[in-house]
């Protein structure tokens, strides 16, 4: 048991607290600069057989937490046919492509106001993708929903759900289909906001 705690200390070493029936890696210690709150480091947590004991605070300014969102993956079966859908339907910009090591040939695209980054991979040694309903989807913002399905038909697209659009000016949402059946959202900000 010593060995054990001496290991979990060294791999998660802001991990402040635990218990000896290895339940609760759990934080006891929370010194948050935005709300300055403090849990008893002697409290106990349900399901543990001892006290929890507190090591030191949590830091939330260094390397062991995520910092910000980076890229999303996708896995599709024709990669620039999903490419082509990204570019020429939403407007996205192709940042760079290369081949990983691996072998999965990657795209990274990115809308024009946002910083993160969408990346489309190509790895046919995984077999076919299969997208069933609902899995996952991803949202972005326009000016006008109405303005956005005439560009669709345009290129003889329609939306697959909605739109729907929230009374007085705020906004709504819609769908489209991208490629293997991935969902894309189209939102429209509220007007009301806007002017508040």
């Amino acid at each position: 048991m010593r060995a054990i705690r001496s290991a979990s200390f060294f791999l998660f070493p802001d991990f402040v607290s635990f218990s000896t029936d290895l339940q609760a890696f759990l934080p006891v210690r929370c010194l948050s600069p935005r709300h300055k709150r403090s849990i008893n480091p002697r409290k106990e947590v349900s399901g543990a057989r001892w006290p929890i004991a507190c090591r030191r605070p949590v830091r939330y300014h260094n390397a062991m937490i995520a910092r910000k969102l980076h890229h999303t993956r996708y896995r599709v079966n024709d990669l620039e046919r999903t490419v082509r859908f990204y570019k020429e339907v939403l407007g996205l910009g192709e940042v760079r492509r290369h081949k990983s090591p691996r072998g999965s040939e990657l795209v990274f695209l990115k809308a024009p106001e946002s910083q993160e980054l969408i990346e489309i991979c190509f790895f046919p040694a995984s077999g076919p993708v299969q997208v069933p309903p609902d899995l996952t989807h991803l949202a972005f913002e326009i000016d006008s929903l109405e303005d956005f399905g005439r560009h669709l038909a345009s290129l003889g697209l329609k939306y697959s759900d909605g739109p729907t659009l929230h009374p007085g000016g705020g906004g709504g949402f819609a769908f489209i289909d991208a490629p293997e059946g991935y969902e894309i959202e189209l939102i429209e900000p509220s007007k009301i906001q806007e002017l508040a």
